[in-house]
């Protein structure tokens, strides 16, 4: 006697639009291990129930036309030559009302931001040289706000932060004391 056994084969459209579906939700949403399979099965018996509900509407029929010419002629065609980056570009404020005291403001995104070269490095991979030439800006254009610079000089000097060897037992201005002279000397001790 032969046995029937029933195998369930999963409808591979509803299997592919699941698949869609999750990987979707996955890349913009965090999913742990336990519960992914639950949210499988709920979207794939919601799709299930979907298409049980109404018939799938049948595609169109696409007419095929055939091609106008070979297609090494179509490849072969120059490209259409771009606008330069910075004619396309608009800031999103003013280059003049982007530098100021406390902040620059980032000229891609509008964010106000201390130390620029840092911040479009990171969101943006352009070095400051790329970041000039987008928006046409001259190559002293600040790259981090000038009291922020101005704040990390003073303490630069403050701290005797390149000096040479000789100069730093300089004489400071009135009540300063020289941090490098006062340090405990490191590494190996000479005999």
């Amino acid at each position: 006697m032969a046995e029937s056994t029933s195998v369930y084969e999963p409808d591979t459209q509803k299997v592919e639009q699941t698949v869609t579906i999750i990987s979707a939700y996955v890349g913009h949403n965090t999913v742990s291990t336990e519960a992914l399979p639950d949210l499988i099965r709920s979207v794939y018996a919601t799709l299930d129930t979907l298409s049980l509900s109404q018939p799938a509407p049948k595609a169109p029929e696409k007419a095929v036309t055939p091609a106008v010419g070979p297609v090494s002629d179509v490849i072969s065609e120059p490209p259409v030559p771009e606008k330069s980056v910075s004619q396309e570009r608009t800031p999103a404020v003013p280059i003049k009302r982007s530098v100021f005291p406390d902040y620059i403001v980032c000229l891609e995104d509008g964010k106000k931001t201390k130390m620029l070269k840092s911040y479009i490095q990171r969101h943006f991979n352009l070095t400051p040289e790329d970041y000039r030439a987008r928006w046409g800006l001259p190559p002293e254009y600040p790259m981090v706000a000038p009291s922020y610079s101005a704040q990390r000089a003073a303490i630069a000097k403050r701290n005797s932060l390149g000096r040479r060897g000789d100069d730093t037992h300089a004489t400071l201005s009135s009540g300063e004391t020289n941090i490098a002279s006062n340090r405990k000397a490191r590494g190996r001790k000479t005999k």
